[in-house]
């Protein structure tokens, strides 16, 4: 009896577990320091955040800003993940973005790209850009848009339509 119970509680938990949808759309470009990030892997939307059932998720940003006023150079570094339950057709996702030498607002290529997506890694990238469209040294804010195509040594993967805008924690 006990154990029926005990089911039939667990039973209950798990169905009112309500799952949350996954974004249908990718946050709006700003630079205003809103810490959002999205982007299109392969046209499907992706943004970090999205909490299920277990695991760690969102953004993390290192933006460092040099002292050096003569020869300013800044250091970008984004990480964002999604980790989703069993039931979802994308399990997890982590992005790893990195540029290092910044020095105004314009295009730049990364200094370090990796993928996590579907349980495959990807690191060879094929084509890329990063432009950085607002680097606001005084208030700490970059903003920007990206996109790449990177592969592993069976597949290809496009990112298109990246934007991130984050503040420096």
């Amino acid at each position: 009896m006990k154990i029926k119970i005990y089911l039939g509680i667990v039973l209950l938990i798990i169905i009112s577990c309500e799952k949350e949808p996954l974004p249908e759309a990718l946050p709006p470009l700003t630079m205003s320091g809103e810490n959002t990030f999205g982007c299109l892997i392969n046209n499907e939307v992706f943004v970090p955040g999205i909490h299920r059932f277990s695991g760690p998720d969102g953004i993390s940003n290192e933006i460092i800003f040099s002292s050096f006023p003569l020869y300013p150079q800044y250091f970008l570094s984004i990480s964002v993940h999604r980790l989703a339950d069993f039931n979802d057709e994308i399990k997890d996702i982590s992005l790893f973005i990195q540029v290092d030498s910044l020095k105004s607002a314009e295009k730049f290529e990364y200094s370090r790209f990796s993928l996590i997506y579907r349980n495959e890694s990807y690191s060879k990238i094929i084509d890329s850009e990063i432009n950085i469209v607002n680097l606001d040294t005084i208030n700490k804010i970059i903003s920007g848009t990206f996109f790449t195509a990177i592969a592993n040594d069976f597949d290809t993967v496009f990112i298109t339509e990246g934007r991130f805008d984050l503040k420096q924690q």
